[in-house]
This record gives C-alpha cells, sequence and structure tokens, in this order.
C-alpha cells in the first residue's frame, strides 16, 4: 500500500513538475523574447539576412516550408522582403521535430527601425505547427533593427559634358558613417535597350561627388536612368532614388542637309528657322509630350506660353530620332 502510494506521489510530482506542450498555439521561447509571439520582440542587427526563430515547444519539421514561404519581412514604409529558404535549427530534425527554425531573407535590413516578420501558411496552405497540433496561421513578430549606420546619399543632378557621356553629381552625408566600413559605391543605369537596370561603374572614393558614364552605346538618344547603391562588407545597399536624364544629339550630329536654327533659350515663344519641313514635339523631363507641331520652310513660331520655366526637349522627325535640349526662361 505504501509503495502505492509513493508511486503515486512521483508520479502526480512529473506531471505538475513538467513542462505541457501547448495545442492551442505556437510560443517562442520566453527566455529568448517576449513573453510570446504576440507581444515579442527581436534586438536585430544592421545588414543581417537571416534569423532564428527558437520554441517553446517542438516544431514538426514536415510542416515548414523549406523555401521560406512561411514568412516574409514587413518593412517601415511598407515594402516587403521574401524570405527565401528556411532551415529547421542547427542540428538538423529528430522524429520530425525541432526546437528552433533558422529564416533567411532575400536580402540584408539596412535601416535603423521597426520590421514586422509575418507568419502565415504556405503556398500550399499549410501552415507550421508543433508536435501537439498548434498550428501557426497568422502572426508579426517584431524586429528591432539597430546599428545601421546613416550614410545620406542623393542623386541630384544628371549633366551632359559632352557627346555620348554624362555625368552624375550627388551630394551625400557621411558624418555618422566609418569610413572603414565603405567599400564602393555602384552606380547603375537603365535605357529603353535594357530589360533592367546593369551595373555600369563604380566608385572606392568615399569623398568623390561626381561620376561621369563614359559606357553610353553610340548613337544612342533617350532616356537613362540611373540610381546607386552603397556596398559594405560585400553586402549592397540602395541608397538613392532613380534619377533620369534624356541624352540628346550635339549640334555636330546633326545633319547639315537638314539643319534648323532656333533660339535657345527662349521665352514664351520658340523662333525656329527651317531649311525643310519637320515634325516637331516637346517632351518635358518625365518624357511626356506637351507640345506637337509641323514647321514649315522659313521662320517659324511655336507659342509654348502654357509651359512652366524649365529644361524641355525638343524632338525634329521623330523616326531620325534627332533631339535638342531647349530651355524656357
Amino acid at each position: 500500500m505504501n509503495r502505492l502510494l509513493l508511486l503515486l506521489f512521483l508520479s502526480c510530482s512529473f506531471i505538475s513538475f513538467a513542462q505541457p506542450c501547448d495545442s492551442t498555439q505556437i510560443r517562442l521561447d520566453t527566455n529568448w523574447v517576449g513573453p510570446g509571439p504576440q507581444t515579442g520582440q527581436i534586438d536585430f542587427t544592421c545588414l543581417d539576412s537571416s534569423i532564428t526563430l527558437n520554441f517553446a515547444d517542438h516544431i514538426q519539421c514536415s510542416s515548414v516550408n523549406p523555401n521560406g514561404d512561411n514568412f516574409f519581412v514587413l518593412l517601415p514604409n511598407g515594402d516587403t522582403i521574401n524570405a527565401i529558404q528556411t532551415l529547421t535549427g542547427p542540428n538538423g530534425c529528430t522524429n520530425d521535430s525541432t526546437m528552433s527554425i533558422l529564416v533567411k531573407f532575400e536580402r540584408p535590413l539596412s535601416d535603423n527601425g521597426i520590421y514586422y516578420l509575418v507568419v502565415h501558411p504556405d503556398q500550399w496552405g499549410q501552415p507550421i505547427q508543433n508536435v501537439c497540433g498548434a498550428q501557426w496561421w497568422s502572426d508579426s513578430i517584431i524586429l528591432n533593427v539597430q546599428g545601421c549606420y546613416l550614410a545620406q546619399f542623393s542623386l541630384d543632378q544628371i549633366t551632359q559634358p559632352q557627346n555620348q557621356q554624362l555625368e552624375l553629381h550627388f551630394s551625400k552625408d557621411t558624418t555618422s558613417f566609418p569610413s572603414y566600413l565603405f567599400d564602393q559605391y555602384n552606380i547603375y543605369r537603365k535605357t529603353p535597350l535594357d530589360n533592367d537596370f546593369i551595373l555600369v561603374g563604380n566608385e572606392t572614393q568615399l569623398n568623390t561627388t561626381t561620376y561621369l558614364d563614359q559606357s553610353l552605346p553610340t548613337g544612342f538618344i533617350g532616356f537613362a536612368q540611373y540610381y546607386m547603391a552603397l556596398q559594405i562588407n560585400q553586402t549592397e545597399v540602395v541608397l538613392s532614388d532613380t534619377l533620369a536624364y534624356y541624352l540628346v544629339l550635339s549640334r555636330e550630329e546633326f545633319n547639315t542637309q537638314n539643319e534648323i536654327l532656333f533660339q535657345n533659350p527662349f521665352d514664351n515663344f520658340l523662333s525656329i528657322n527651317s531649311q525643310q519641313v519637320h515634325s516637331v514635339k516637346v517632351i518635358d523631363v518625365s518624357g511626356r509630350m506637351v507640345y506637337k507641331t509641323q514647321i514649315q520652310v522659313g521662320e517659324n513660331l511655336l507659342n509654348l506660353s502654357h509651359l512652366n520655366n524649365g529644361i524641355y526637349f525638343m524632338i525634329v522627325d521623330e523616326d531620325l530620332k534627332q533631339t535638342f535640349k531647349i530651355l524656357k526662361n
């Protein structure tokens, strides 16, 4: 009888001290973050591109999509960064269970601020679940990104110093940016001839504020778009918004038999003297057509009083792509 009571006592003690598996929710390890995923916050180091989630209960490995489909990151500006891979624990799985998941992102988190790691079912509608049957249908975990150095770059202006050359002018504030972290900044360009932005050059001097692009295709006329990216320890961070410029021909490149003369800059009326009949379009710096006409042999007067002051581009005979930059005062 005493032996039976002792066995009952030991069994009850074991049950009371054992950590039960939660079959109602997925719980993060409270010794690691928060009191759980609803209010938990993870301190995240700048430029990291992966995170390890530690759990209070064993996670069923077969419920975790290895392609990262169960996760994405919501940025402070509303953009998203996709997860590209999910690994189950540093030691793999034992009996289809693990206590941690490594989530890898498609690019690093590069700005200080609050991000959200969003959890959802994968493309097949399968949620992550623990070994007790709790399913992770929808959740968000706060990522507090810290330690990003605030190097401020701005691509301000593009000029055309010579034929088939464009010079980028940019400003920057690197007062809080340690120079030893700097590898180089990369220049990307896209024209209608390209499917996407291509790397056209780089600069290794942090104090440089200009870049001369001499790699434009011979005879190219049209929009060239640029942006800059900073490279730190082999990791690239986009620095600037995209800036566009319309590349034009010089007067020397214009066919002399189609010679036209015009005043530049002009006020409300643009005077053009032409030796032939030409179609003429005027577009603004965004590529929007703001005026269209046909000029005759001799003196022509174009009424452009409806345009705001600034830079425009005059396209003469669109099929021939003869373009001039004009300035309204």
